[in-house]
């Protein structure tokens, strides 16, 4: 009796880790830092729209957790920005020849204006925005999706970085973002709730 109390407890436990906050969807990692960093999906609202979660390298020695934050109506215009980066990207590839480091090229595409999340005694959001680069450094060529300055009204981060080292590394990146599985695991997690409600 114990035993099968003790599974339902579980089973409920497990239940109720639903979608209320985010889900990894899946990691990506870079040659440049050779940090694992997650991508993650938020909860649906009651509109149906949902967020992306990104955890990216910060630029402020006080700020340790950074977070893109890309909205589901976002990611179209997102994931075609990335792909002309790495158009570009490879037209650099082929035109450079140099190891030396270098200083960082813009490459010219535009980002849609998103939101960015840091932990600083608690999270702070502000606006976000992505400026692609191209950088020889370490040996590496890199593509460099650099963001400015997130201000917020209490406290700023100095900025972050999605770092690149090949077109393998964005395509592993891209292919995180599957609007097919976010439906999915929203679906499953509306199946547990109408199971427990």
């Amino acid at each position: 009796m114990k035993k099968a109390i003790l599974t339902l407890i579980a089973f409920v436990a497990a239940a109720s880790l639903s979608l209320s906050a985010q889900t990894v969807l899946g990691t990506y990692n870079t040659a440049y830092d050779g940090i694992d960093y997650t991508v993650e999906l938020g909860p649906k609202n009651s509109s149906g729209n949902y967020e992306y979660l990104v955890s990216v390298l910060s630029d402020d020695p006080y700020i340790p957790k950074v977070k893109l934050v890309i909205k589901n109506t976002q990611l179209d215009a997102f994931l075609n920005a990335v792909k002309a980066a790495k158009q570009e990207y490879k037209k650099k590839l082929r035109g450079s020849r140099r190891s030396s480091d270098t200083t960082a090229e813009e490459l010219g595409v535009s980002f849609p204006r998103m939101t960015a999340t840091f932990l600083y005694n608690g999270w702070h959001t502000g606006n976000a925005y992505l400026t692609p680069e191209f950088k020889s450094e370490h040996g590496m060529k890199l593509l460099v999706l650099k963001g400015d300055e997130v201000i917020t009204d209490y406290v700023d981060c100095d900025g972050f970085r999605l770092v690149f080292s090949s077109e393998n590394e964005i395509d592993s990146f891209i292919k995180l973002f599957d609007a097919r599985r976010a439906e999915e695991i929203f679906e499953e997690d509306a199946r547990w709730r109408t199971i427990f409600n």
